[in-house]
């Protein structure tokens, strides 16, 4: 594609942002030429598109209304998030699909237009060949790609209102965008007239059949592989019961009488895809009716940044909002067994409540599991918080299927597979390979783009350490590795984690929608992962690796992999070591206890702990409170508790 940039030709109202109406010469795109006679593509912009900005962190691309191809559909967002930190790292991009009506004469002569109603459906224009409202917005996320031209820009967010939620929410599902590296692309449609049910008997844009140019190039198979990797935002009104600018035509009345009827009908409609329902939010706008104030009914903060407002639980709506999740809970518990059945000791394990209290410490939730059973449990364990950096070890277990099938190659250096960041890399880091990634020893430390490892202030210099040679935990290390495993496997590291270990683990309380990457893409492209899980299904995980990785007969994870990865690579003068994203445990008061024994650890005390030896699992969640955090002293008494219980029931059996 290219481009060139005729002319700004207005300043709009005054706001947080300065945006300015602008023209795009678009001669080329997806491979067709475009011809339009001179004539160019009308969008309202902070800058020149096909410039350079090196400071933008958010795109947000935003398609008006029916009536809104005159003016800046992207002006409400903008004054919701005036006053956010953030916002002036936000570049807001408007592009106008005007119909002739809304042009003068001389304007229908340079200005590219489409026909009244056909717009919204992604149909070419009139006067510009294979040009779609589609194509449109595939210029626009190419240009913002450009890590020439956006180099510290970390996520993309295409949104619509009524009509242009029409064009969104179909475009999610039917766009070849492909974003590079460090670059997450999320979708959010609001109150459309339709919704694009995925059925091939319903004609296009109300169903598959009959697909204009651009959608027909992608077959149904693939068009559903795209929604299985995307996520659309779909809001509504509960008040949209109106018939304001609402499509009559008997396609659209299949759906619904109004809109809220439409938007519940098409929940219904997603939620019955069991392979597809996780790809999709739906919030209820409580008492709204059809007006883009709507915008403010939602977690636009969650939506642009990725990060959670301050009103809202883990950034899903809240106060007067009404938000019906369509996650998945595969929902299989544990069975039971008694101390005594496990060969424990039942009284010693009962103290662990007073250790508790006594030492003040945060624990939420304690799980032990040992043959396979639900030996103990202390607090709500099917309470789902952070796990903070156990997820690096759940990353390791995914690490395990793509590299024995080559996917995946751990010699691969960093500079071989195209990665860079914020200010460049040094070419000694570029030499770092994935093993020393996943691993903490790239010898890179650049800073990463959420807060753990290496403090800044004490973060070493860059350039000092050769790669491989030295143990240094740096976020940005097992950052950078999830960003190896979406570019080596073309899919989301939660994706996969849902398809290939939330499913057959059955994990009770995991949800796909409420994970997204996260993190500061001005300090580094390369988000964290973090991840919310229940101690009962962080029990499971440590389960699946006790058992060698296998489950219910199917091997999820290959055995030589949890052999290697959970073997040292770094070892420590105190005992213990870290293998792949796994520590390795050792005590010198129970060392045959400890024999082979390895954890994931993330702060203030959350814990995977795996005893072969015990035949025993280990799960513990703490709270995030600085004030009263379970430390690893506090942890390990705990787990002396456990060894106790063990000792002094084995002691019970000899002297029987």
């Amino acid at each position: 594609m290219k481009t060139v940039l005729l002319a700004v030709l207005a300043v709009t109202a005054s706001t947080a942002w300065p945006s300015a109406e602008r023209l795009l010469e678009i001669t080329r795109c997806n491979g067709n030429a475009i011809r339009s006679e001179g004539r160019s593509v009308r969008y309202f912009a902070d800058h020149d598109l096909t410039g350079k900005d090196t400071e933008a962190q958010f795109a947000v691309v935003v398609v008006h209304g029916v009536n809104g191809g005159r003016g800046d559909a992207s002006q409400v967002l903008r004054n919701i998030l005036a006053n956010h930190p953030l916002a002036p790292k936000v570049l807001f991009v408007a592009p106008c699909f005007p119909i002739p009506s809304m042009l003068n004469d001389a304007e229908r002569k340079r200005i590219v237009y489409w026909d009244d109603g056909r717009w919204q459906a992604g149909n070419d224009s009139p006067v510009a060949e294979n040009l779609s409202p589609y194509d449109v917005l595939d210029f626009i996320f190419y240009q913002l790609n450009d890590t020439t031209k956006y180099p510290k820009l970390g996520r993309v967010v295409f949104c619509g209102y009524s009509a242009g939620a029409q064009v969104v929410s179909r475009y999610m599902a039917v766009s070849r965008i492909k974003a590079r590296a460090g670059i997450s692309v999320d979708f959010a449609a609001g109150a459309p007239s339709s919704w694009l049910f995925l059925d091939n008997r319903a004609e296009w844009h109300y169903g598959l059949a009959s697909r204009c140019r651009y959608a027909a190039k992608m077959h149904d198979k693939a068009i559903f592989g795209n929604i299985k990797k995307r996520h659309l935002l779909c809001f509504c009104g509960t008040k949209d019961t109106g018939d304001k600018n609402l499509s009559t035509n008997p396609r659209a009345m299949a759906q619904g009488a109004n809109r809220y009827e439409r938007f519940k009908n098409f929940q219904k409609h997603i939620s019955a895809i069991k392979t597809l329902k996780d790809s999709f939010d739906f919030v209820e706008v409580d008492n709204a009716g059809h007006s883009s104030s709507c915008w403010q009914g939602i977690d636009l903060e969650r939506l642009v940044f990725g990060q959670r407002s301050a009103n809202s639980d883990r950034g899903r709506p809240s106060g007067t909002l009404q938000h019906t999740e369509t996650s998945r809970k595969y929902g299989k518990s544990w069975q039971k067994a008694t101390p005594e059945a496990c060969g424990f000791n039942g009284r010693t394990l009962a103290q662990i409540p007073q250790l508790v209290k006594d030492r003040n410490m945060g624990t939420t939730g304690l799980m032990i599991v040992v043959g396979g059973k639900e030996m103990y449990s202390y607090g709500d364990v099917g309470e789902v918080s952070y796990i903070a950096s156990c997820r690096k070890s759940v990353l390791s277990m995914m690490y395990g299927k793509y590299v024995r099938d080559g996917t995946i190659d751990l010699a691969a250096t960093v500079g071989e597979l195209g990665i860079d960041d914020v200010g460049g890399l040094l070419p000694t880091e570029k030499r770092a390979t994935v093993r020393d990634l996943i691993s903490a020893r790239s010898g890179c430390y650049h800073p990463a783009a959420n807060v753990g490892g290496i403090p800044e202030g004490r973060i070493l210099e860059r350039g000092t350490t050769e790669p491989g040679t030295r143990f240094v935990y740096n976020n940005w290390d097992f950052n950078v590795a999830g960003t190896v495993f979406e570019m080596r496997t073309g899919e989301s590291i939660y994706d996969v984690f849902d398809r290939e270990f939330a499913k057959p683990l059955q994990l009770q309380d995991w949800s796909r929608p409420s994970h997204r990457r996260e993190g500061d893409s001005s300090k580094s492209i390369h988000l964290a992962y973090h991840f919310h899980l229940s101690t009962r299904d962080m029990a499971k995980l440590g389960e699946l690796m006790l058992r060698k990785g296998v489950w219910n007969g199917r091997q999820l994870v290959p055995p030589e992999w949890i052999e290697e990865s959970t073997s040292p690579i770094s070892s420590f003068p105190n005992g213990g070591g870290y293998g792949y994203m796994w520590w390795i445990e050792s005590d010198s008061k129970y060392p045959e206890l400890c024999r082979g024994a390895f954890s994931a650890h993330g702060m203030y005390g959350q814990r995977i702990s795996v005893f072969p030896a015990l035949d025993m699992v280990v799960a513990h969640k703490s709270a995030r409170n600085k004030a009263h955090p379970t430390t690893k002293k506090d942890y390990w008494d705990l787990i002396r508790v456990i060894f106790v219980a063990y000792e002094g029931r084995k002691t019970e059996r000899i002297k029987q």
